[in-house]
């Protein structure tokens, strides 16, 4: 189990590497599903997902700043996932 760890630390460093690439910033933390890139916290399987469906610009960065905007009013928020898929705080 050990090796099998260690190659899922490896998949997410390049990942990581590929998704500060695309969008012109670095990483400083990740744990086991959280990477801290800039300023912002971002779930390890919202950047596997930007990255496997070349999402295209800052959507992104759109959705996580839409996300702390509606969270700081005590809204539902939306997964990545949905906001790749057109769906908009204001149709919550």
């Amino acid at each position: 189990m050990k090796a099998l760890k260690q190659q899922r630390i490896e998949l997410d460093k390049k990942y990581l590497d590929k998704f500060c690439l695309k969008h012109d910033t670095y990483y400083d933390f990740v744990n086991e599903d959280m990477a801290l890139i800039g300023d912002c916290y971002f779930n390890i399987t919202d950047i596997y997902y930007d990255i496997d469906n070349d999402v295209p610009g800052n959507e992104i960065w759109d959705w996580h700043n839409a996300t702390l905007d509606w969270a700081m009013e005590d809204k539902q928020t939306m997964n990545f996932n949905s906001w790749v898929g057109g769906l908009r705080y204001g149709d919550l």
